[in-house]
């Protein structure tokens, strides 16, 4: 049991260690900066960016999930935060084509900076960590 916490552990540090502070600077200034943060992810990424929603909205920032009822819709000076470890998903897709026509600036969490999507959002922080695409 220890050695598996252990492994846990040294991954989060591992991943942890190597993301750009930069890029973290800039998605932080973004959030700051946006009238409204509305944030999206699928599977196990979801969950973690509900509850980064839940955290902004402790912060006292305005903040909505995509696909909740009191969601509003983006415009110009608000931020679309989406998490795609993969750099694809089709959902992720249609949603980042209806942020960047309604004038939002769009940032992207990824482990595929590379990857044709994450180059069209506005902001990236690459987290160097395996995802569903490299298995």
């Amino acid at each position: 049991m220890i050695e598996t916490a252990r492994s846990i552990l040294n991954e989060i540090d591992r991943v942890l260690t190597g993301v750009d502070q930069d890029e973290v600077d800039a998605l932080v200034q973004a959030i700051l900066a946006a009238g409204t943060t509305v944030v999206y992810g699928l599977g196990r990424e979801g969950l973690v960016m509900r509850g980064f929603a839940m955290r902004l909205m402790h912060l006292g920032l305005y903040t909505a999930v995509v696909g909740d009822m009191t969601t509003p819709p983006l415009g110009s000076g608000d931020l679309f935060l989406v998490s795609c470890g993969p750099g694809y998903l089709s959902t992720v897709d249609a949603l980042i084509a209806v942020a960047l026509n309604a004038d939002a600036t769009v940032a992207m969490i990824t482990s595929q900076p590379q990857a044709p999507l994450p180059q069209r959002a506005d902001l990236r922080l690459t987290l160097p960590a395996q995802t569903m695409a490299e298995q």
